[in-house]
């Protein structure tokens, strides 16, 4: 079985706290009362003994010094006749109790409780009168040795009466001692009265703060669920349904009124980005239809070159034309990638290159032995600017090494590298194993129209283009990708492949 757990609502929580606070404070108060009411009942209880042991001794004064056993008795039945008095005593200055009577009527003359002779003085006879048939000693005993010694008023206060001695004096002489118990069940009474009193007027306050808090609760949890409604067809993409508008001026209204501004100005940036999507892939559409076009005018202008080198019969311009050709070829190339690609303004030269140098061998339909192309290509992501220059330089670098690297059916190996370092600064290599150039070779003025566009082209990129000869010929070029240093344009893992191709 799942364990059952309470829902910890604003309005359950506003509502416990509100009781539970009411309810400590009317604890609280009842208690204070309840003391406050028992002290001023005690008090009182105190006075009213005080002022019956007062006129009983009055009474009794007389009686007293002519231990007038009659009159005592007379005085005693009469005070014990008076509500809530439970016992009344009247004991001499020797210590023997002269009368007695209960609150029920009932009485015992002198001579039944005879504690000892009238020779004894006030010490004596309190030291007796404490004493009791079993060897202990009661409340009222006590507070009548003590009366009797002390010659004040004594007063007791127990559970279930109040016992008070009052010394009768007549002309300086301790003639005796009047004492009573008055009842305090009637005390009690009065207080769990009040108390009961008190728990009802508690329980109505209670089930009144309980309604009060409740609502009030509900009347601020209200606003708050229904802007949690809203708040989750928001995150479920739904910003038609705006919250009620608040007609209330405290800080919920205020986050009802801030909360439908905030949705409408999603909804506003949701029409915005949706207007801009569409517009973006509309421009997407017509520059992918600019690269298709441009590649298939690119491809038709090699194709018509193509056509001129066969109808030529000068070695020297077909092999004009079929340059040109390559390099169309290598330039159609770019928007065809860029055609098929997400991008429509990046491409990853290393996946470029490795395709012109593959067109580019493949154009080399022969027969004879076998050179072999490598591929050693970093992913370097780069404009399309940029990219046409690079292809351009590859296809005249390879060309001319296919067909001056290998003379007499030489077997070889041209290479391409294409590398990025730490600071954005791109390295792309080209080189062979053939018979290499002349050592006197000046490479600043090579009658080769090609390999005097590789230089240009390496200035265009904002770099340099750097020619060896040593046991073959490699050309270095150099050029900074406009990249971070971070290698934010590297992208894949990179091209790494061998072809082989036939040269006459």
């Amino acid at each position: 079985m799942g364990k059952f757990r309470i829902r910890w609502s604003v309005a359950w929580m506003i509502t416990l706290t509100t009781v539970s606070v009411v309810a400590l404070s009317i604890g609280a108060t009842v208690a204070l009362d309840v003391r406050r009411e028992r002290v001023a009942a005690v008090a009182e209880l105190k006075e009213r003994a005080e002022l019956l042991a007062s006129h009983m001794g009055d009474m009794a004064a007389k009686p007293l010094l002519a231990e007038d056993a009659q009159a005592l008795a007379s005085v005693a039945h009469m005070m014990a006749a008076l509500p809530d008095v439970g016992h009344v005593r009247l004991v001499g200055a020797d210590g023997r109790v002269l009368a007695t009577m209960d609150g029920h009527g009932g009485s015992m003359d002198m001579g039944s409780m005879d504690m000892g002779s009238m020779d004894m003085d006030s010490s004596e006879a309190a030291s007796r009168v404490m004493a009791t048939p079993d060897g202990g000693s009661t409340p009222a005993a006590g507070v009548v040795a003590r009366a009797l010694s002390t010659r004040e008023r004594v007063v007791f206060m127990g559970n279930s009466h109040l016992s008070i001695a009052s010394p009768v004096v007549v002309a300086d002489e301790l003639v005796g001692v009047a004492q009573l118990d008055l009842d305090v069940p009637s005390l009690d009474g009065q207080i769990r009265q009040m108390v009961l009193d008190r728990v009802r007027q508690a329980s109505a306050l209670l089930a009144l703060a309980a309604l009060v808090s409740y609502a009030l609760a509900q009347y601020l949890a209200q606003p708050i669920r229904q802007l949690v409604r809203a708040a989750r067809k928001v995150a479920e993409g739904d910003l038609s349904d705006f919250p009620p508008r608040a007609k209330r001026s405290d800080e919920i209204g205020e986050l009802t009124v801030a909360f439908a501004e905030m949705t409408r100005s999603l909804r506003a940036a949701r029409e915005t980005v949706a207007e801009s999507t569409a517009s973006l892939s509309e421009k997407e559409a017509l520059l992918k239809e600019v690269h298709h076009r441009v590649k298939n005018n690119l491809q038709i202008i090699s194709s018509l070159l193509s056509l001129q080198a066969s109808a030529s019969s000068d070695p020297e311009a077909v092999s004009a034309l079929k340059e040109s050709e390559a390099r169309v070829r290598s330039m159609a190339l770019v928007h065809e990638k860029l055609y098929q690609s997400h991008d429509l303004s990046n491409i990853d030269l290393g996946d470029y290159l490795a395709d012109v140098a593959g067109n580019l061998v493949r154009s080399f339909d022969r027969t004879g032995d076998t050179i072999t192309l490598e591929v050693d290509a970093a992913p370097l992501i780069i404009d399309a600017d940029m990219a046409v220059s690079c292809g351009l330089i590859a296809n005249e670098l390879i060309s001319n090494a296919v067909k001056h690297a290998f003379p007499d059916g030489r077997r070889g190996t041209i290479g391409i590298e294409l590398s990025e370092d730490a600071d954005g600064l791109a390295t792309f290599i080209v080189h062979d194993d053939g018979v290499g150039m002349p050592a006197d070779m000046d490479w600043a003025h090579m009658d080769s129209l090609g390999l005097q566009l590789v230089p240009q082209l390496a200035r265009g990129l904002g770099g340099t283009a750097a020619f060896s000869a040593n046991g073959g010929t490699t050309c270095t070029i150099t050029f900074p990708t406009g990249r971070s240093p971070t290698g934010n344009g590297r992208t894949g893992p990179g091209i790494t492949e061998k072809q082989e191709i036939s040269k006459l």
